[in-house]
């Protein structure tokens, strides 16, 4: 009773932590990045033209999304209000629920031990932390997908009716979240463990009623996508299947290729606390005649396989993995078999956190001045140099990445998201009766104002809108200055986009 008491308390304990960790600082940070204010954006367009079937950004039809995403969000606003929290309010609880849903399998299959260690895992994975709080589809695409990996390997345990059913539904909710590739990754996920397992043959494949079960993940997410055919007369369906799916897996777009080790790299940063200790548990879970174990390296490297030769390589495509990947890293180290080298490794990894991140600041111009917020990098290294002096290596060390998380989201990372085009241009606008765009401009001026932004493509657009109008103010970039130096206007304004190299410019007609 008394160790049942205690593991309430922690497991209390632990959700509370989640909790803070994930929510910390999701209203502190304008919303800025391109995903997030298109997403934002959309999801309030939906409430303000009451269409709830076709989502547009800034006037166009927007094709990258299905809407669960901005269901979410428009009931969010309708609760907060317009608001960064606001849009980023679910994607955090979604955080919350993986977690949850995680540490009940864990603890169902291995132990309590087990399930407290793989939470705290992902608790110290900033990268997970980071996606669970953006306005992005990621965060339910991530837990739908949690729930039909873990779902599954119960189904094909114990041939449960429950567990089928939340795998399919799960994968359901998971295409209106993000499309068929929530058909995919579990798809192949299964097909290779049961290939693996000795379970490739007609009954088990039978047993797992995929011909029904694909029917009702279907006819989950079918309406809203035969609605959205019939209002955009099929533009929609090309545009999301076409460009957004079949073109980015075959290409890479928007400058987003590159080599297969960059998928591989971008699981590793997710998990550089722990970076020293991955391919030890690999070759623990590889070695142990464990069913689960091998589910769950099938899930993580199925996964990453799929994203490395797919054109298209984002660091948010692999976070589905992490799930697994944290129940792996949680089960190694509940062994206590860690090598002296891989903490003396982490260690040294850890002091050269901070002078990367020093010397990184320092090289973009418009964020220098934040060069001492590297310092906040100096707390896992106290973590790590602690664990030479200490039996509780892990709960030490992980303990310091989870302070350093919540300091980052609250301070850090607010800092130097707040440097921005947007947030440093948006008071020059104050006397603007008319707010446009000249060919190119940063998307989040449309969620800041709460506006469409008219885009003049031709230089003869632009000046038959000057003759026709006043106190015009002017977006544009850097490059197309040349291009209307020519008109009567008056530069008001530029700066750099953060960690790009697009310099926005802001002018205005002269009086």
């Amino acid at each position: 009773m008394v160790k049942q008491q205690a593991n309430q308390l922690g497991l209390i304990s632990l959700l509370l932590i989640a909790t803070i960790c994930l929510f910390s600082g999701i209203g502190k940070t304008s919303l800025y990045s391109l995903d997030e204010v298109k997403n934002a954006e959309a999801a309030r367009q939906m409430i303000v033209q009451n269409d709830f079937i076709t989502p547009v950004f800034n006037g166009e039809l927007r094709t990258d999304k299905p809407p669960l995403h901005y269901y979410f969000m428009a009931g969010s606003y309708q609760m907060f209000g317009f608001h960064p929290f606001s849009a980023r309010f679910f994607s955090a609880f979604m955080g919350l629920l993986t977690l949850l849903v995680i540490f009940l399998f864990t603890k169902k299959h291995f132990t309590y031990k087990v399930a407290i260690t793989a939470v705290v895992v992902l608790l110290c994975s900033t990268h997970f932390l980071l996606q669970m709080q953006m306005s992005v589809p990621d965060p339910y695409l991530i837990f739908f997908l949690t729930v039909a990996f873990l779902s599954f390997y119960d189904a094909w345990l114990v041939n449960g009716k429950i567990y089928w059913f939340a795998f399919y539904i799960s994968i359901g909710l998971g295409i209106l979240a993000k499309g068929p590739i929530a058909i995919a990754l579990p798809g192949l996920a299964a097909f290779l463990f049961l290939l693996f397992s000795g379970s490739f043959n007609l009954k088990k494949i039978m047993q797992l009623n995929p011909f029904l079960g694909l029917l009702l993940s279907l006819l989950i997410a079918f309406p809203w996508y035969y609605l959205v055919h019939k209002a955009t007369n099929g533009a929609w369906t090309e545009g999301f299947f076409l460009d957004h799916n079949i073109d980015r897996f075959s290409e890479g777009r928007e400058s987003h290729g590159g080599s297969f080790l960059k998928t591989i790299a971008f699981v590793l940063l997710g998990f550089l606390p722990f970076i020293m200790f991955i391919p030890a548990m690999i070759k623990s879970a590889f070695t142990k005649s464990n069913k689960l174990l091998l589910y769950l390296l099938i899930v993580t490297g199925s996964i990453i396989v799929f994203f490395m030769i797919s054109g298209t390589k984002l660091p948010n495509y692999t976070v589905p993995a992490y799930p697994a990947l944290a129940i792996l890293l949680g089960h190694y180290f509940s062994d206590k078999n860690q090598k002296k080298w891989q903490w003396v490794g982490t260690a040294i990894l850890c002091f050269l956190l901070p002078v990367g991140v020093y010397f990184g600041i320092k090289s973009d111009s418009t964020i220098n001045h934040l060069s001492y917020l590297a310092l906040f990098f100096i707390i896992p290294l106290i973590g790590a140099i602690t664990t030479f002096y200490t039996e509780h290596k892990f709960a030490v060390y992980a303990s310091t990445w989870i302070i350093f998380g919540v300091l980052f989201f609250n301070t850090m990372y607010p800092k130097v998201m707040e440097v921005n085009p947007v947030v440093k241009t948006a008071p020059y606008f104050k006397q603007a009766e008319h707010i446009i765009a000249y060919k190119q401009f940063n998307p989040a001026f449309v969620t800041h104002f709460e506006q469409n932004i008219e885009v003049m493509e031709t230089e003869q657009k632009l000046e038959q809108y000057l003759e026709n109008n006043s106190s015009v103010y002017i977006i544009s970039r850097e490059k197309y200055h040349e291009e209307i130096q020519q008109f009567n206007l008056e530069e008001v304004a530029r700066a750099k986009d953060t960690f790009e190299t697009p310099i926005t410019l802001v002018l205005k007609q002269k009086d």
